[in-house]
Formats: C-alpha cells, structure tokens, sequence
C-alpha cells in the first residue's frame, strides 16, 4: 500500500530517528503497539524516513497499509484511515457508516463513537487471529480532517494491547483541525513524537553525493549542500538536476545554481530536463490531483492511458511523481505540486478543472462517497454560473454521504463550498437551502454560534423571498441547548417562523411550536410553555408526521408536565419508544425508556423500572450508540446504590464520565459530581466528596440545585457560617411561584432548613412537599440518584415543626416504601427518623420501639458502610438509654419487687418468692415508695396494675 518509486535512495543522517521507529516496531509485533508522531518542516524527508521503515517492516514480515490526508477540500471523511486499512474488512464497512444521518447532535456523537468502536475492534480481532504484526502509516496529518483525527484519537489508548504501529507525519507548524488534537495525541500513553530537522553539512553533502550519482564532485556537492540549508528534498532535487543536464554539459553552472537557490527553480530545472510533452502531463496531475487515477487523467489530456504513462515515465524517474500500487499518479511532494500549479497560467488552470470536473462526473454517480467532494472542488475552481450551480449540486452529495457517516465537521465544509460557489452563480434561493444545510451541520458539529448565525442568515433570506418554509426549518435547527444567549435566538426565530407560517396547521407549524415550548420552559414560562406544547401535540397527532408527533412529545415532557404527573410520563415514555423506527431516531428509545424509569419509581413500582432498564441495556447492545451506553451506565449506577452497592455505583458513575468525556458531554461531569454529593450525604462521609469542588460549582450554572449543592458540601465540611451564607438566598425561592425545575434542589433544602433549625422555612417547605405525595411515592431521577421515598424529608419537616404525629406516621410510610423497592440504605434513615420521632413523642412503649428500629439502623449501617447514619443510630441509644432512665427510675430488682406487691403479695412471700429476707423485702418496698412519690403498698399496687413504670415487668 505504500508509495514505492524511489525508496531505492539511502536514508542519510536519519540513524537515530530509524532506529526509534524499528524498535516501536519490534515491540508492536511483541504486541505492545504504540503511535510515533514523526514531525518536521515540509521536505525536511519525514516521508522517505518512513519509506524505509515500510520497507523493513515488510521484509520483516509485517503488513503495511499506508494512507495520506490531502490538501484537497473534496477528500472523503476518514480518507487516510480508510486507505490504511483495505485490507480489514470490517473496518472498511465501519468506516463506510450505514447511512443513518443523526439528527442531533448526541445522536451524531454516538455514531462517531460506534464507528470508532468497530475499528478498534477490526484491530482486536485481527490480532487475535494470529495475523501479521500490522503497521499504519498516515501521512500529512496537517491536512486531515477532524474525523481522521477523531479516529486517531480513540484507537490511541488502544494500542498498547495490540500489534499494531501507527506512525503518522506531519508538518510542525500546524492549525487547523490537528492544532487542536494534537496536545491530546501527545499526552496519550504509549505515544512517542519523533522531529526531524535539517541536515548537517557532511550527511547533506552524502545525500546530495548519493542522489546526483557521481555528477557531481565531493567540493561541488558540500558547496551545494550548504546552499540547500540541510533539506533533504532541496538536496535530492539539486542532485536530479546534475543527473538530469545534458551530458556534454557538465556538472551545473555555480552561476546558475547560486541565481535560482529557490525551489520553484530547481523544479523547472527537472521538467525541463524531462523532454518536451511532459510539462503538460505533470502541471495536469498537478492541478487535477493531488491524487488522481491515471485513466481519468488521460481523459482530461486526451490520450491514451498508455502512451501517458510512457510519457510520464521521465517524471517519475525524476522524482516528480510518484505512482501509486492502485493505478493513482501524484506529486512526489505536496511542496512540488505546489510550484507547479502555481505555475500554470489562469486560463489554463481552469480549463484542467472544467475537463477534470466532466471527467470525474461518471465516474462520482457509481461512487459518489469517494468522488464527489473532488467533482465539487473541479467545478467551483472552474468558476462561471454554471458551474457555481453544479458545484453546489456536487457538493451537497458530497456532504450527504459525510453525513451518513457522521463526519459532521466535513459535511460542514462541504456545505461551505457549496454555499461559494452558489453565491457566485447568484441563485438565493438554492444558496438559502445550503444555508440552512449548513446550519444543520454546524449544530451537529457543536458549533452553536455558527449554527444559530447560519439559521438567522436563511430566516432573514425566507423572509425576502417570501418562503415561510425556510423560516419554520431554521427555527428547528437547534435544540435541547440551556445557554440564555441560544434559547432568546431560538424564542426569536420561532416566533418570526409562526408569524410567517401563518394558520398552517401542517407539520413544520407543530414543530416549531415543540421548539418554542421547549426554549419557554428552559427560560421558566411554564405556562407559555405548556399551551404551545398540548397544541403541539394536537397539530402533529392530526398531521400524522411522527418526527413532528417526537418533537411534540418531547416538548411536553420539557415543559415538565409529565413529571408532575408520573402515569402521563409513563404515556408519553411508550409514545416516545413506538416512534423511535419510523423516525429513523434510536435516542427516541432511549428518551422514553429513561422517563418510564423515572415514572416507574416515581409510582414506587420497581419491578417495572427494571424491566424499562432491561429494555435500556438491549437497546445499548443492538444499537452500540455511546450515548445509550452513557445513559446505561448512570442508571445503573443509581440502581446500585440504592441496594447499598456504593462500590460497584462509584465504578459505574466514573464509567460513565469517562465515556461522556470521550463524547465530548459536558453535562456528564455535572451528573457525576451529583452522584457523589448525593452519596457523600447519604452515607454521611465528607470524605466522599471530590477535591476541587470549589471549581466545578464556579463553572456550574447557579441554579438552584447547584447552589443548594454547595450549601450542602460546605455544611457537610464543617462550614457552617459559609453554607449559611449560600442557604439563605434560597430560601426566599420559596416566596415566588415554584416550578419542578425547582424539584432536585428541595430535599436540600429540607436537609439544610433541618440542619439550621430554621422552623419557617421546614413549615414553607412541608408546605410545597407534602401535596406532592399524593402523586409521587420515591423521588430522584435515574441519571443522578434514587432518593427513595418522598415521605421521608416530608417526615423530617414535620418533625422539625412540632407535628411529632404526622412525623411518625410519614416515616412509618418511608419504610414501607423503601422496603418495596428494596433501598436497603435508605431504610437506615427511614428507621434513624422514625426512632427519633418516637423518642420526642415517648408515648407508652415507644422508648421500646425507637431501641429497636435505632439498633437495626445501627446494624445495617456497619453493613454498608455508612458511617453518619452509624453514629446517628449511636446518639439515639444514647438518648433512648437516658429518657429511659428518667422515665422508669426503678432498678431491675425493684421492679420485680413492685410487680409482686401488685400481686398483693406480702414481704414475707415476695422474700420466699425471690429467695431474699423480708428484711430486704422491706427495705426495697420502701425505696420504691420514696421514688414514686407513693405512700402506701395500696398506691403502689394501682400504680403498677395502671401502667406505671412504662407496665412492669421488663
């Protein structure tokens, strides 16, 4: 697969650089692979050096695939990975996508991350089958687009555990796409990044020796090796040029030579010495490349494939050109195609991109995948109306298949040219309609600014064009962002979309109204928000478009409706599943297997939330999209904690955040951290919250749960006065209409509002809580954490209020609930609340009853390790112990001795009956008397028979 012509030259002055190189490869063949970054200045030999280790690793056994990125804007998503491995066949179907187009942009991370997957594993099993060691070579990484990059990215960790050498060069000064990746690839274990500089005099004068073969003196050669600064392809080109004179001409003039130290110069010099018809075909290659198929190349030039390569043979002797092992022809070096195209007059050169574009057209129809960015680039280069339009026609081909295979940041640019060249050619309607393509692409991408500006741009153009439908499509292009600056440009196009889309009842109406409803609630018109999304959903029911009847669905669940009302979440979870196929959108499983879980142990019903996760986890291992993984794996996280498998829901949540942070999702570092305050809380250890803290509240946004959060960390730390200071605005939330946005941040607050003693704001919260009960059982969500059930913070407000009844009867329903969807840690503080209820109310026998639930809570906590709620059970005994004590102030013996006298038994019999004197009979009736206040045996005997001393005996 590797470019072969002139690998017969030595390598010079590249010892050490060599050696490294075969060594990575020794130990990839040992199976510990790894990836060389072999940088330099462009002609500085990056490409000869791995030339040469091609060559060794092939003689050595090895197999070798070989790709190179262009610079070329009609290159294929993933071109270089998709050269390299020709020989997998799995990864060349991975790599070729199914032709799914994501609609969001989680939709396209996860198949980014799938793709990628399935060449990691095309590399595993190929190294499993017992194949030769493998060595990838991928050049010009400076050219590469972020999707190769991507790739590179995700196969990196991998390779310490395979056989497998990736070596990739590129120039050192970069932008682009790789300046962004590569302070990644260079911290990645078993990374090694080798750089090549110039030359010294002596190995330069033996490379220029070596290349002009005798032409030149050893004086001549370190005189010219000097005048080329130690560049191995300024040196190889001087030497052709010695080759290349005439034979009667001797070796080249100092004159000429010190007059043209230029490169563009020394190229001319070998074309030239190449003979008369081979300009035309080199500058040809040139312009039509940088890698062209050598029959369509005669195509342009009107020649037969043949008589081209004989005519080219000159220029590939002079190492100009180099042909490739699949019938391709291209510049030697991207520096000399450079100086040849730039000398090819205008006209010409866009004559050579009007008869490649022609060229290339049939052949793109049979496989527009790897031709049609190059048809689009042939004809946007020709310029002119025309072929402006059909530049973009090309074009957007081209991006539907980046598309299909979530290369999203290529589409973009695709787009781009389209958009160009349609500007030129001057038709605004087709330019609006690649506007809004682009847009699409852009918010794919993760460019939202671009995104938003690109929907503003075709809004502005539906508007003068009088097309309402290009209004109500940009409006819809972006979604499910929280940023103030994204949801106001959202408010804005929707609301100019529904004025242009007047009484249209149709889809796209229904659509944009979804939109709205979902950019209100974000900004907390839930009322706003609520109408536009029922009749949403009535418009898209009665249009019969399930992607508008998703969008709507979706919508009432944002607004929050569903959430207020678990068996409509439950409703709309099913509606959300049934239109996941005909949508063509897997994630709308996934959204409404996650709200059924929700819903599911809203209702206290944990028999159906498994059976929703069940579902979830087969839906991951059918469709392998990341983002389900993602989701999988935080749900089975919360599940695991609340059985009281902390360990096993720590490994999981940090699964989870390392596979959001290979998404490129931010918001899983806020999941997470979420997890672990909830978990340092439950299990009352300040030890379980992660260090740095501080930061990651800063950069959160100041919603309230993030806010109430902090209060509780730094209360939790010992930072009383601090955690104050942060509580108290919160309170005040109270004051003002409340939404369930507000929801995650309450039972905070009702531990904080506990914590402080704060009375009014335990009564304002019961308040807001204590109607929810009659809808919801358990709250929390899956993503975060399972709280288990509502009556318990209910059940602690009311006992921090006084209402010690109530607060036994809401905790007795926390434990009957926990205990159905076995909570097992949460049925420790379920039985820590009750018992402490009881010890305030201590009505007769529940002294007994707070020991017993206080002791079990006790047990169970050493079990799980959950040392606040162990000591909280330990400070209840103890309270239980002194209440005791003043409650029944008898000692064991004088209990006895009272329950006989109740008996009206005599001193004499209590004494046979407890084998004692009567005298001590009598000194303990007397103790007794003196310690109830009683007088006499008669009092003492009703005092007993009505419940004194808690009902003797014990």
């Amino acid at each position: 697969m590797a470019p072969g012509p002139g690998t017969d030259e030595p390598v010079v002055g590249r010892e050490f650089e060599l050696s490294t190189l075969l060594a990575a490869a020794e130990a990839a063949a040992a199976g510990r692979g790894r990836l060389v970054l072999v940088a330099g200045p462009p002609g500085i030999g990056k490409t000869r050096l791995v030339e040469e280790l091609a060559g060794r690793a092939r003689a050595g056994g090895a197999q070798v695939g070989w790709g190179a990125a262009l610079a070329d804007a009609g290159m294929p998503p993933r071109w270089p990975w998709r050269r390299a491995l020709r020989s997998l066949p799995d990864a060349t179907r991975a790599l070729a996508g199914d032709g799914t187009i994501a609609p969001t942009p989680e939709s396209a991370a996860g198949a980014r991350f799938a793709m990628h997957a399935a060449v990691v594993q095309a590399l595993e099993e190929r190294a499993e089958s017992g194949a030769p060691p493998l060595v990838v070579v991928l050049e010009d990484l400076h050219w590469a687009d972020s999707s190769t990059l991507a790739l590179l990215a995700h196969v990196v960790p991998e390779l310490p555990g395979v056989p497998v050498l990736v070596v990739a060069t590129y120039r050192d000064v970069v932008d682009g796409p790789l300046a962004d990746a590569l302070p990644g690839l260079l911290s990645g274990r078993g990374v090694e990044p080798l750089r090549l500089g110039p030359l010294g005099c002596a190995d330069a004068a033996r490379l220029l020796s070596a290349s002009a073969r005798g032409a030149v003196s050893d004086e001549r050669a370190r005189d010219l090796a000097a005048r080329a600064g130690g560049s191995p392809l300024l040196l190889r080109t001087l030497g052709r040029v010695a080759t290349s004179a005439p034979a009667d001409a001797g070796q080249p003039r100092p004159d000429a030579v010190a007059a043209t130290p230029e490169l563009s110069s020394l190229v001319e010099t070998v074309v030239d010495a190449c003979g008369p018809g081979v300009r035309a075909a080199v500058t040809a290659a040139a312009v039509v490349g940088p890698d062209v198929p050598l029959d369509l190349l005669a195509e342009v030039l009107g020649v037969e494939p043949g008589r081209l390569a004989t005519r080219l043979s000159p220029a590939v002797t002079a190492g100009l050109l180099r042909p490739l092992d699949d019938g391709h022809v291209r510049p030697a070096h991207e520096l000399l195609r450079d100086v040849l195209v730039a000398g090819v007059p205008p006209p010409e050169r866009t004559s050579l991109h009007m008869r490649a574009a022609a060229a290339l057209e049939p052949v793109a129809e049979g496989d527009p995948a790897t031709y049609a960015g190059a048809v689009a680039r042939h004809w946007a280069a020709a310029g002119g109306a025309e072929a402006g339009q059909r530049a973009a026609d090309w074009a957007e081909r081209a991006a539907t298949y980046a598309s299909d295979v979530a290369a999203v940041d290529e589409a973009a640019a695709l787009l781009r040219l389209g958009v160009d060249a349609v500007t030129r050619s001057g038709d605004p309607v087709r330019r609006a309609e690649l506007l809004l393509e682009l847009a699409r692409a852009d918010y794919l991408a993760g460019r939202l600014p671009a995104a938003v500006g690109g929907c503003r741009e075709v809004a502005r153009a539906g508007a003068a064009l009088g097309r309402p439908q290009l209004l109500g499509e940009a409006a819809v292009v972006v979604q499910g962002v929280a940023d103030p600056v994204t949801t106001a440009a959202s408010e804005a196009l929707c609301r100019e979309a529904l004025t242009a889309l007047g009484d249209q009842d149709g889809p796209l109406r229904a659509r944009v109204l979804a939109q709205l409803a979902c950019v209100l609630a974000e900004a907390g018109d839930l009322t706003e928000a609520a109408a536009a999304s029922a009749t949403a959903l009535d418009l898209a029911d009665r249009s019969g478009d399930p992607v508008a009847e998703l969008d709507a669905v979706r919508a009432r669940v944002a607004t929050k409706s569903g959430l207020a009302d678990p068996p409509a979440l439950l409703a709309l979870g099913q509606r959300a599943i049934a239109l996941a196929d005909p949508t063509g959108r897997p994630l709308a499983e996934l959204w409404g297997r996650t709200w059924r879980i929700d819903a599911a142990m809203a209702l206290g019903n944990l028999a159906a939330a498994v059976a929703e996760l069940d579902a979830l986890e087969s839906l991951a291992r059918r469709g392998r999209l990341p983002l389900v993984r993602w989701h999988l794996l935080r749900q089975r996280a919360a599940f695991a904690t609340l059985r009281g498998d902390f360990a096993d829901g720590r490994a999981l949540s940090v699964q989870a955040l390392e596979l959001g942070a290979r998404l490129g999702d931010l918001a899983s570092i806020g999941q997470h951290w979420g997890y672990q305050v909830a978990l340092a809380t439950l299990r009352g250890d300040p030890t379980e919250i992660p260090v740095g803290w501080r930061t990651a509240i800063a950069s959160a946004p100041p919603i309230p749960v993030v806010r109430a959060s902090e209060a509780q960390i730094l209360h939790a730390l010992g930072e009383r006065a601090e955690a104050e200071t942060v509580y108290r605005p919160l309170t005040r939330r109270l004051d003002e209409p409340l939404d369930v946005r507000d929801f995650a941040s309450l039972g905070l607050l009702a531990d904080l509002a506990v914590a402080f003693d704060d009375v009014d704001t335990c009564r304002r919260l019961r308040s807001v809580l204590e109607p929810l009960l009659a809808t919801f059982r358990c709250w929390g969500t899956g993503t975060v954490f399972h709280s288990g059930a509502l009556a318990r913070p209910v059940g602690r407000l009311a006992l921090a209020t006084g209402d010690l009844s109530a607060a036994v009867s809401l905790a007795d329903q926390a434990v009957t609930i926990d205990q159905g969807i076995g909570a097992r840690p949460l049925l420790v503080l379920d039985r820590l609340l009750l018992a402490e209820a009881l010890i305030v109310r201590a009505g007769s026998g529940e002294l007994d009853r707070a020991r017993d639930l206080a002791r079990s809570a006790a047990a169970e906590a050493r079990r799980l390790d959950m040392p606040g709620p162990l000591a909280q059970a330990a400070a209840l005994l103890r309270r239980v112990a002194a209440q005791t004590r003043v409650a029944d102030p008898l000692s064991a013996r004088e209990r006895e001795v009272a329950a006989l006298v109740a008996e009206a038994l005599s001193n004499r019999d209590i004494a046979a009956r407890l084998y004692l004197s009567e005298r001590t009979v009598e000194t303990h009736v007397r103790h007794i008397l003196a310690k109830t206040g009683l007088t006499d045996r008669t009092q003492l005997a009703r005092w007993v028979l009505q419940g004194g001393a808690a009902g003797l005996p014990r």
